[in-house]
């Protein structure tokens, strides 16, 4: 009978304990002689110390979700708590500010550079060390990492990690990825939220594809003034063809890796509200559509062979 109540009053006790606890507060009485890391130009959070107080504080993800975007530049997420890990990475910079402008121009002055990630990193401002100082005091970078690939929401894996007890957390973290160029004899390029589902099935032509890293439209608008000169040259007996006064180009990625450029061709422009289609699961792995753009013919092909080229 007594170890029956020792037993309930040890479940008891059990089923009353409390959550894990958040990471502790930095003790900084044992961190004076260790070295003082570079950069904290970012807000911090000191109250408390901690990673789960960083996640938390709103003045990150304000500014993350204020940022303008830059010209010349789409915006591919926003307000993360992770950082882009994928292929093709050329390098990172620590900024003064959370301004996009700023990490833009970084991009634009390196080469193959197309896309870049701005995000809040919760550091140490001193080098941990297991013994003497396992989990030092934080202060805030602004990091500014440069890509030469598509970003997407997939590609933002890295939420983090330890350095001895101290947690690095990631917040804030928004993605830009450089639109794509203007083509002659189109409108566009138009930004889509995903790939177009058009209403009208009669009006799709096929797609095109080019495996690759980074999106090329001038393939997707020569492909197009291909299959329009290819359709006339062969109209009906009615002397109608299909020309393609519209393509919706995009890229594919598979588990955050990018495939190539896709272009959807189409005998009339669509947009918004048809730019629905976003993915699909494959297996255990999100393919998702990424830097989705239209572009319409200026001035659009009627289809009708003209009774002097009949």
């Amino acid at each position: 009978m007594r170890s029956t109540i020792i037993l309930s009053s040890l479940a008891s006790l059990a089923a009353a304990a409390p959550a894990a606890a958040p990471t502790p507060a930095p003790s900084s009485s044992s961190c004076a002689s260790q070295t003082a890391q570079p950069g904290g130009y970012g807000p911090k959070s000191t109250n408390p110390d901690t990673a789960e107080a960083f996640l938390a504080n709103q003045v990150y993800s304000n500014a993350a979700s204020s940022a303008v975007t830059p010209p010349g530049y789409a915006q591919s997420f926003v307000n993360l708590q992770a950082a882009t890990t994928t292929s093709n990475y050329l390098t990172y910079y620590d900024l003064q500010s959370y301004d996009p402008s700023v990490c833009k121009a970084k991009c634009d002055a390196v080469p193959g550079c197309t896309a870049f990630n701005l995000y809040f990193e919760r550091d140490p401002s001193v080098l941990p060390d297991a013994s003497a100082c396992p989990n030092p005091s934080s202060f805030t970078n602004v990091k500014c990492s440069l890509w030469g690939t598509a970003l997407t929401p997939a590609t933002a894996t890295n939420s983090g990690q330890y350095r001895a007890s101290f947690h690095v957390v990631i917040a804030g973290s928004n993605g830009y990825n450089r639109l794509p160029p203007a083509q002659p004899g189109f409108d566009g390029p138009t930004p889509l939220t995903g790939a177009i589902i058009a209403p009208d099935g009669s009006t799709y032509i096929g797609v095109r594809f080019q495996a690759g890293s980074t999106l090329n439209t001038t393939f997707c608008a020569s492909e197009c003034a291909a299959t329009t000169a290819n359709d006339r040259s062969t109209p009906k007996a009615d002397g109608t063809y299909m020309p393609c006064n519209f393509f919706n180009a995009w890229v594919g990625a598979l588990g955050g890796v990018v495939d190539g450029t896709h272009c959807a061709e189409y005998t009339q422009p669509w947009g918004k509200p048809y730019d629905t289609n976003y993915g699909q699961m494959r297996g255990n792995q999100v393919y998702s559509v990424t830097q989705s753009y239209g572009y319409s013919l200026n001035p659009q092909d009627s289809g009708k062979v003209s009774a002097t080229n009949a």
